[in-house]
């Protein structure tokens, strides 16, 4: 577990971390800017010898599929849903808001990502959504191999293209807490973060 507490340090750009009594890695900022926050964190990761691309992220444009949600970017996603993370309400591509909000409801089924559902099944659910139909009456594996085709045929990665070696060096240090990773999460746009966040990989900023 990973969360910001911002304004708790005595320099804009300083950075401490503990474990609270819950288990939750609290990492201190000393500014709520975001661009002071992604500062401190490709700080903290190039004092640790993890080099960090500067490079300006450029999003990537949609794929060419005749889809209304898959092969769609993330940032430009036409038709969008609120999700709720805490005390904020963030717009998500629609899709993807539906289906993680079905698995969500759908926790106690057995292998939920691990087991495959009906290809067939997942053809016909993909139509339909693209159609306007809903969830409803889904299978939850179903549901979760189509929420899986749906991050695999985005137009890039949910780390970046420019932004995967830095998660890939930062998941090949031994650290329990992941708290290198957790870092490189900060510097991803956000609306890469939101998906992430919904997903429950990520810290909240």
């Amino acid at each position: 577990y990973f969360k910001i507490l911002s304004g708790r340090c005595m320099h804009s750009t300083a950075l401490t971390h503990q474990m609270d009594a819950n288990g939750w890695t609290e990492i201190s900022f000393g500014s709520t800017d975001r661009k002071s926050i992604q500062l401190a964190a490709t700080q903290v990761l190039e004092e640790a010898g993890i080099p960090v691309n500067r490079e300006t992220i450029v999003p990537a444009e949609s794929t060419k599929s005749g889809s209304k949600y898959f092969g769609v970017s993330i940032y430009s996603a036409q038709e969008t849903s609120s999700y709720v993370i805490g005390d904020s309400t963030f717009p998500l591509p629609k899709v993807f808001v539906q289906a993680v909000q079905y698995l969500e409801s759908n926790t106690k089924c057995e292998g939920l990502f691990r087991k495959a559902g009906s290809v067939s099944r997942q053809k016909i659910l993909r139509a339909s959504l693209e159609s306007g139909g809903s969830l409803l009456e889904a299978n939850p594996h179903d549901v979760a191999g189509l929420l899986k085709q749906y991050i695999r045929e985005l137009p890039e990665p949910l780390t970046t293209r420019l932004l995967s070696p830095l998660f890939e060096r930062c998941q090949r240090l031994a650290n329990s807490s992941n708290y290198y990773t957790l870092l490189a999460c900060l510097l991803l746009p956000e609306e890469n973060l939101r998906v992430w966040r919904t997903l429950g990989y990520a810290p909240t900023v």
